[in-house]
């Protein structure tokens, strides 16, 4: 039978724009362009404001998505089909007085909590200027305590009202209102060990009369999936889940066929010896036994490594990530500038560019280094930077909020990510014409990068040869320019076009 939906699965608020939503974006803008199917994304979060990100984030990219979006909950909630805003901040606190100070705002639109001073919190979203949650204090023992909040979705509806024990200030319930501002679903909650968990769940009817009770959250769950396909018919619906943490659940829906997509590496470390983590050990097992499970990587090699483990497996395909292309061209860059886009974590090394960098800058003090990222390493990188007296040369730059402009306007990428599975920037630095230097790791780099072509290729970890490659590099202009030519004939590898078909394909031989 031909599949008339097709529900993309992504586990995801959307705090923060990564490699992952933006390949999310970008695929359901693949199939949106097919025009076949019914398309929805379905995201596994109970946070309203979920919506409103993922629209400003497709705005930020500059792609217009038609696809439909809700969290799994508002299939329950009747909110899956809301089409008009209704402003239901003043239907439901007509007596609401709260402060609106523009002047202390935060980065993300939020009022600062001068819990001393005022018993109503209204925070507002960035762009629209709707209210997204109202905190109400009561002075108790002398402090002022959040006691309420409201949540209220990007049309204007009130989502959800949390209340907090006064006692712990942990969450000791929480109610979900259908469209119309009744109580739907009430879920409450008890301190197990550091974590708050749902202990006991209730639905009510339009009467709120009890109308389903729950022990736990996965009986839940498994009530609202069998709620969502039993509205998008199971026998015609294919799910594309880049969820991979929650195929166990899903699989649970009898007939349901799943194509599970891995966007990162498959073991416990970037060992390649190392075992699989638990999820894709479920996965594997399934693959060999399920023909209603498929599994999707992004490269050739990772698959073989899979393959190597559980043996050759016609339900594992290979479908790379893609691209809009930048039909543009820049050959007027500057030959000092140096840039890095990465998480400031661990796993993406970027001291270890700092450290390549001051190998570079040693020959040459003319070059920059700026580094784009946000994280936990940030504060350990500046004293590195500092350490090896750094400071005018090497920049922080933070989030980098216009990427291809960056990347347009420098003269190479690096990356010294430890692992990857396909590294979506990669691909926009030669969408953009900017060459990559990168250690040679799992996976992505030599499907990406077309070796002394696109970009230079380097032992994993030696510092020492990817900094003699770029001083190289830099110095013969011919090379340098023949490579930027390169990346603006590679980047038709990666377009839509290409990337569908293969798509097309899976989703022909599952029928």
């Amino acid at each position: 039978m031909a599949y008339r939906n097709i529900l993309f699965y992504y586990g995801s608020t959307f705090t923060k724009l990564d490699g992952g939503i933006t390949q999310l974006i970008n695929k359901v803008k693949m199939f949106e362009n097919m025009g076949k199917y019914n398309l929805v994304i379905m995201n596994n979060s109970y946070d309203p404001e979920s919506k409103s990100r993922f629209i400003n984030i497709t705005k930020f990219r500059e792609v217009d998505i038609k696809t439909k979006f809700f969290n799994e909950i508002d299939v329950l909630l009747g909110r899956d089909n809301i089409t008009k805003d209704n402003d239901q901040s003043l239907n439901h606190l007509p007596n609401l007085k709260y402060v609106k100070d523009v002047n202390s705002f935060d980065k993300m639109g939020a009022i600062n909590k001068r819990k001393n001073a005022i018993d109503h919190i209204v925070t507002y979203d960035e762009i629209s200027g709707r209210i997204k949650e109202i905190a109400y204090y009561e002075k108790i023992n002398g402090k002022m305590l959040e006691i309420k909040k409201d949540a209220y979705d990007s049309y204007g509806y009130i989502y959800s009202s949390t209340y907090m024990n006064l006692n712990t200030t942990f969450i000791e319930r929480k109610v979900f209102y259908n469209k119309d501002g009744k109580i739907k679903v009430e879920m409450f909650y008890k301190r197990v060990g550091e974590e708050n968990k749902q202990y006991k769940i209730i639905v009510y009817n339009d009467n709120f009369m009890p109308e389903n009770i729950f022990d736990d959250l996965e009986d839940f769950n498994i009530y609202l999936r069998n709620l969502i396909f039993s509205k998008y018919n199971v026998k015609e619906t294919l799910v594309i889940n880049d969820n991979i943490s929650l195929y166990s659940e899903l699989k649970k829906i009898n007939g349901l066929r799943i194509v599970n997509q891995l966007h990162n590496i498959h073991l416990l470390s970037d060992n390649i010896n190392s075992a699989f983590y638990d999820n894709i050990a479920d996965i594997s097992n399934d693959l060999r036994n399920d023909k209603n499970t498929f599994l999707v990587t992004l490269t050739e090699a990772q698959k073989k490594d899979i393959e190597s483990r559980i043996g050759k497996q016609n339900n594992i395909k290979v479908i790379p990530n893609a691209i809009s292309i930048n039909e543009e061209t820049n050959y007027n860059r500057p030959n000092n500038k140096l840039v890095v886009m990465a998480r400031l974590d661990d796993i993406k090394r970027v001291d270890l560019a700092i450290k390549v960098f001051k190998l570079l800058h040693e020959k040459d003090e003319k070059l920059e280094l700026e580094i784009y990222g946000v994280g936990v390493n940030r504060n350990k990188l500046l004293n590195l930077i500092s350490e090896l007296r750094l400071e005018k040369s090497v920049h922080m730059k933070g989030f980098c909020t216009n990427p291809n402009e960056v990347l347009s306007n420098s003269t190479l990428l690096i990356n010294t990510s430890s692992f990857e599975a396909y590294p979506m920037l990669l691909i926009e630095s030669i969408n953009n014409g900017c060459p990559v230097v990168s250690f040679d790791i799992h996976y992505g780099i030599r499907e990406i990068i077309s070796d002394k072509q696109t970009g230079i290729i380097v032992e994993n970890n030696n510092l020492e040869k990817m900094a003699e490659e770029i001083y190289l590099l830099l110095q013969n202009k011919k090379r340098y320019e023949e490579m930027i030519d390169s990346c603006y004939t590679k980047r038709h590898d990666f377009t839509f076009d290409k990337v569908i078909v293969k798509w097309e394909e899976l989703l022909k031989n599952m029928e």
